[in-house]
């Protein structure tokens, strides 16, 4: 409705004052028909005619244009906004209309921005116009909005819902500071407070509140975050058919859940880029350019892990993930194997939760800290390449693979410390768990060199093919280990050879083989002994099995190359040099005779002859001389 009063003189006012009690008197009827109450009316000074009030019923229909003047003198009159409703009612400037409709149009053209629907709208008007007319200037307001764009419009289809909105007709610019939720295809934002320039396709989203969003890409993967905002939303710079949001404070991304659990990246200066295609919105680029911290959505898995980075970036491939690429130095953690580790350069992390860290690694085990040169990982093994080494010089390797089991292969120039008093060397070693955790066992072979001690602290090494070792030997609850293969013993002034050796944390060994043997070095020279098997207890040492012991000649004062001496049982103290044979001890060679029991050392022994009455030896002496002995 646009009409305009026009100035007029008194006769012109008495024939108007006539004309409407003519019409009144013609439509007494019809005026006993209005409500009782009356409608609200709209007030505004007329020139010429003072301040005129109106009320509306019915169907409402208002455009505030442009009007801009052409070279030719006419005019081109440019929609701005225009509002559709019914039956308004009026406070002061403020007009109430519900079931508004508003239009929005581009600057400087007919084409439609936008379009507002709400049950109800409250309009500002211009209370100096001659005529009806909406204040473009100031701020309109409207409740349960709903605000849609045309694909025409912004490139995309938008759709804009809020409980209160706020339009600026001449800036085109739209806000809030209540919840909003802001769908454009396959991308939707939900949070509080908005203020949004659709014709410049930028907004600030979550002025008053947090933003959680999500996108479904084109392979199915459902992404989804929160926003701290504002977050600022917008063309690409240098994209066409992009869409771009950038946020200064903290957000998350949540990764699908077909991801193998990759969880959640929470970090500070997201950047994310989104490319518009026939099946919507899809990524193309987004990074964490402050602090960021990855960690997996189930601390209960095998598979958890953690991760910390000054930034992180994600490499897109025709909308596939391929992975994030972390710059050092990289914090991260699985738990089941690595309780924590740094990677000095940087850190590529997988879409399945696998990944691979480089340029110097330091970290902590469950048995302690370790340097490495790269780390491999994913929810089955972590693997460190070296040179691996182990806390406080206890142990190494080229390579180190271990299993969310439990299970660790050491292997090149592999050592490490079993217990306080044990380290293995070999070309691998590899820890296995057995019975649900409760038992493990520990496998080195290739040139296996083995350093402990025995009882008394005396310092034992060891040579063999293949070791085994397990904390809870033969369900004894100590530990222990056996050894075959080609075994090499050396403790102390005494060195043995065999083919299997067991050793227990009591510091008992038994060296077996086919036979056992033995060098042993004393005062008086070395000697040799021999056996189906050799305990070793501390100092001393104690053939059994067809034991035999191999004496040069010379080393007794003896003519001839060596005595030969067999008994039952024999043993030999390492420190005091000491012998003792039992039972049926036999001398052959330099040195012949047949005795009970033999004691003492190698510059005196004693012979008794026990059951058998008698002792007897016989020999000659390195000067020539023969001898015989009977007793």
């Amino acid at each position: 409705m646009n009409w305009t009063p026009r100035r007029i003189g008194g006769a012109g006012v008495l024939l108007l004052v006539a004309a409407l009690i003519w019409d009144v008197a013609q439509h007494r009827e019809a005026v006993t028909e209005i409500p009782q109450k009356p409608r609200s009316t709209f007030r505004q000074s007329v020139e010429g005619l003072g301040v005129l009030e109106t009320s509306f019923q019915g169907a409402l229909s208002l455009v505030h244009e442009k009007r801009v003047p052409l070279e030719d003198g006419t005019i081109k009159r440019i929609p701005v906004v225009g509002i559709e409703g019914h039956d308004p009612e009026f406070a002061d400037s403020d007009m109430f209309l519900p079931d508004s409709k508003v239009r929005c149009w581009k600057a400087d053209n007919r084409e439609l921005l936008c379009e507002i629907r709400s049950p109800m709208g409250t309009v500002p008007m211009r209370t100096d116009s001659p005529s009806l007319a909406l204040d473009s200037s100031s701020t309109w307001s409207f409740k349960d909005a709903v605000v849609s764009f045309p694909e025409t419009s912004l490139e995309e289809n938008y759709y804009l819902a809020t409980p209160h909105l706020n339009v600026e007709p001449e800036l085109r610019r739209f806000s809030s500071d209540v919840q909003f939720e802001l769908r454009s295809g396959n991308l939707s934002l939900e949070g509080v407070g908005f203020v949004f320039e659709p014709s410049q396709q930028r907004g600030e989203w979550g002025t008053s509140g947090a933003v959680s969003w999500s996108l479904l890409d084109s392979e199915g993967h459902q992404w989804s975050g929160i926003l701290e905002g504002p977050a600022v939303m917008g063309p690409g710079a240098n994209e066409q058919n992009t869409l771009q949001f950038r946020v200064d404070g903290k957000s998350t991304i949540d990764f699908p859940a077909d991801f193998s659990g990759l969880g959640t990246l929470q970090g500070e200066k997201l950047d994310f880029l989104l490319s518009k295609t026939n099946l919507g919105w899809q990524p193309l680029h987004a990074s964490f350019l402050a602090e960021c911290r990855f960690f997996s959505s189930d601390s209960s898995e095998d598979s958890f892990f953690e991760m910390q980075a000054p930034a992180a970036f994600f490499n897109w491939a025709e909308g596939t993930l391929e992975g994030l690429e972390l710059p050092g130095p990289v914090s991260f953690s699985n738990h089941s194997v690595l309780s924590w580790a740094v990677a000095d350069d940087g850190l590529w992390l997988e879409t399945d939760g696998s990944g691979y860290a480089w340029g110097g690694i330091f970290g902590e085990l469950q048995s302690g800290t370790f340097s490495a040169s790269t780390c491999e990982f994913s929810s089955s093994e972590t693997i460190l390449r070296g040179p691996v080494r182990f806390a406080n010089g206890t142990g190494g390797c080229d390579l180190f693979v271990a299993d969310s089991a439990g299970n660790i292969s050491l292997e090149g120039n592999a050592s490490v410390q079993l217990e306080k008093d044990l380290h293995v060397q070999a070309e691998k070693i590899a820890r296995d768990i057995q019975i649900e955790g409760k038992s493990e066992t520990v496998t080195a072979t290739g040139n296996v060199f083995a350093r402990f001690q025995g009882r008394e602290k005396l310092p034992v090494s060891l040579r063999a093919s293949q070791l085994i070792y397990s904390p809870d030997w033969q369900y004894t609850k100590e530990p222990g280990f056996q050894a075959t293969g080609s075994i090499q013993i050396k403790q102390d002034q005494a060195s043995f050879v065999g083919r299997s050796f067991r050793y227990q944390n009591n510091g008992r060994a038994q060296l077996e083989g086919w036979p056992a043997a033995g060098e042993i070095e004393t005062s008086n020279g070395k000697f040799r002994i021999s056996a189906e098997r050799i305990l070793l207890d501390g100092d001393w040492v104690y053939p059994s099995g067809d034991p035999k012991i191999e004496i040069p000649a010379g080393n007794l004062g003896l003519d001839g190359s060596e005595v030969t001496i067999s008994s039952k049982r024999m043993s030999y103290n390492l420190k005091s040099q000491a012998w003792e044979l039992l039972g049926d001890v036999r001398f052959l060679g330099a040195l012949r005779g047949r005795a009970q029991k033999v004691s003492g050392r190698p510059e005196a022994f004693e012979f008794f002859p026990g059951a058998l009455g008698f002792c007897v030896l016989s020999g000659t002496l390195a000067e020539g001389d023969s001898f015989y002995l009977n007793a």
